[in-house]
């Protein structure tokens, strides 16, 4: 099913309108193919590595510690005494986010590692000391995922918790009680619906950032970033409507969706959101697949993770009783819950990523632990050993020089370019840039600032010779993208 998975993405990328972006991934969120073949890697490797449950609890206690880090830099930001200055201030905003730069994604991080901490402390922590340091940790979590004021995550965190309780109900032979609480729900999220379709209240101005105003305005999709989704959902039905069969099957390629979305800005986008701001995602995780992978991506992931559910179901009910390793699986599955809500409002990056193929790879360990695999066991000479090394060091040593370090010599002349510009050395931002792209010809960032920056620079160029031989260049840029 992860290979299945694999060459969806690598179709999608090799047919995407944006090849080179859909292989590497964009400038701002590296997430192509390159990054999507490195996830499952990392998710085979943790498999193939785990031999007992001592490593898993390591790896537990490992994301308990980090994410202690993580909050602690959060009450940094909190008390205003970070000392980095961050593209979107946590001053200006009210929200934290921690080291991962933006609140949301810090939410749908915390959401992941809650239930380890909850986990631990439950099943793990056996000592006082324990106790307490793994139920302040958890403490410290929930407290810095109410001040990312992220709703997406609130509602992943919600539905994590009601899994775990559903489950544990269940697992209790509680049923009339559990498909009762599930009945109350259900008429919960339909009321709330029903009230906002129904509330034909103008616009008002944005309420104040607080715990109560952010909560009532989880169902608001008549303002603010509700809104905004909205849009964003209205328009990918549209461009789903328009796409030929081809582009419906194989999608438009991951990080392509900038593109989609220029041809549908509107005018009154700049009053929910910042001014000419175009997004790169549908905030929506169905949306995104079928935009970006199109529906053969779409059935390759819901088949990967159907799979793994099927298997924790057989799981589950193939046990006569749940012990507290067992107990791992429902908790990394709640974890899951969560990320699935998250990502119905929002989308996932690097950090995030990362923690999910961990969690299914944690939950793919926990079901085959006891069954006795059979290894395939292929004996090698030293000197084919030898072979096989030196063919991947060289491999590597080519893709780091052409994809790392010339990328990093690019960024080198691309902020040389930037002070040039900032200096009104005209010429100066014309050699650094044009050494930029030399560099890193497929980054269509450094494409569209190079135009953005020489169309600046065009009028105050006085010799006609000069602006002649500019305005060519522009040109011939703006043909290559």
């Amino acid at each position: 099913m992860a290979g299945f998975l694999l060459v969806s993405v690598f179709i999608s990328s090799l047919l995407s309108v944006h090849p080179n972006d859909s292989f590497w991934g964009s400038f701002l969120r590296q997430q192509g193919f390159y990054n999507f073949f490195n996830y499952l890697l990392f998710f085979a490797l943790i498999i193939l590595n785990l031999k007992d449950f001592k490593q898993v609890k390591k790896i537990i206690i490992a994301v308990i510690a980090s994410a202690s880090l993580t909050v602690v830099y959060g009450f940094v930001q909190y008390f205003n005494l970070d000392p980095i200055r961050w593209t979107e201030n946590g001053l200006s905003t009210d929200r934290i986010f921690s080291a991962l730069g933006q609140p949301n994604f810090f939410g749908h991080y915390l959401i992941l590692v809650i239930p380890f901490s909850l986990y631990c402390l439950i099943f793990m922590a056996k000592s006082f000391f324990s106790r307490f340091f793994i139920g302040l940790a958890l403490l410290a979590q929930l407290v810095c995922l109410v001040f990312t004021y992220s709703r997406a995550a609130w509602l992943g965190f919600l539905g994590s918790m009601i899994f775990l309780l559903i489950f544990w109900l269940l697992y209790k032979r509680f049923k009339k009680i559990a498909y009762a609480f599930m009945g109350l729900l259900l008429v919960g999220l339909g009321l709330i619906v029903f009230l906002n379709l129904t509330d034909n209240s103008a616009v008002n101005a944005p309420a104040p950032l607080g715990i109560v105003n952010r909560i009532k305005s989880m169902a608001d999709f008549k303002s603010g970033s509700g809104k905004m989704r909205f849009y964003y959902i209205k328009y990918a039905l549209e461009e789903i409507k328009r796409e030929s069969p081809l582009r419906l099957l194989a999608g438009s390629g991951p990080e392509t969706l900038t593109g989609l979305y220029l041809k549908y800005y509107q005018i009154d986008w700049g009053i929910y959101e910042t001014i000419n701001t175009v997004p790169d995602r549908a905030h929506n995780w169905l949306f995104d697949q079928i935009l970006a992978l199109g529906i053969l991506g779409l059935l390759a992931t819901l088949l990967f993770y159907i799979f793994i559910i099927y298997k924790a179901i057989r799981f589950v009910l193939g046990r006569p009783k749940l012990e507290s390793d067992d107990w791992l699986l429902i908790f990394l599955f709640a974890s899951l819950t969560a990320y699935c809500i998250n990502n119905f409002f929002s989308f996932s990056l690097f950090t995030v990523l990362v923690y999910l193929y961990l969690i299914l790879a944690l939950a793919w360990f926990i079901i085959n632990y006891q069954q006795e695999e059979k290894i395939i066991n292929i004996r090698l000479t030293v000197f084919s050993k030898l072979l096989i090394w030196l063919a991947l060091l060289a491999c590597s040593a080519v893709f780091i020089y052409t994809n790392n370090i010339n990328q990093a010599r690019a960024e080198i002349y691309y902020i040389k370019a930037i002070k040039s510009f900032r200096a009104s050395d005209f010429q100066g931002v014309i050699n650094n840039f044009n050494k930029t792209i030399q560099l890193s010809p497929g980054s269509s960032y450094y494409q569209e600032d190079y135009l953005f920056l020489l169309l600046n620079c065009l009028p105050a160029i006085k010799n006609k010779a000069d602006m002649a031989k500019l305005y060519n260049n522009l040109l011939l840029h703006i043909e290559e993208i």
